[in-house]
């Protein structure tokens, strides 16, 4: 369901981090309306974005700002309110070849910590 309009490379965060503009329709459930409007729709792209890896674009990893948002659309038969959202979310991605610097902190089976 999302379109990524296009990477702002004018808004690199730093280095490996980057702004992609995002297009999306959010479901907001009922839970979700006893909350701030604004709040809700942040706590869905968060839960649906975050921690995600969008491939070609890179790791989610948290909502930067809305751009757009269009009035929420009940359908005939659904309590969720869904709403047309332009987003930018902030991205990891490094380039190819680039070095990280870390600290192993533990290592078994499962991976590196």
């Amino acid at each position: 369901f999302f379109f990524v309009a296009c990477l702002c490379p004018r808004a690199l965060l730093h280095g490996m981090f980057v702004l992609v503009h995002v297009r999306d329709t959010i479901k907001l459930p009922p839970s979700c309306f006893s909350k701030d409007f604004y709040d809700g729709l942040k706590d869905e792209i968060n839960g649906r974005y975050t921690n995600k890896v969008l491939p070609g674009i890179g790791l989610c990893v948290i909502l930067y700002d809305f751009v757009k948002v269009g009035e929420a659309v009940v359908h005939f038969g659904d309590g969720a309110a869904w709403v047309k959202v332009e987003f930018r979310e902030v991205v990891f991605r490094p380039f190819p070849l680039e070095t990280m610097v870390g600290k192993v902190e533990k290592s078994d089976a499962s991976g590196l910590l």
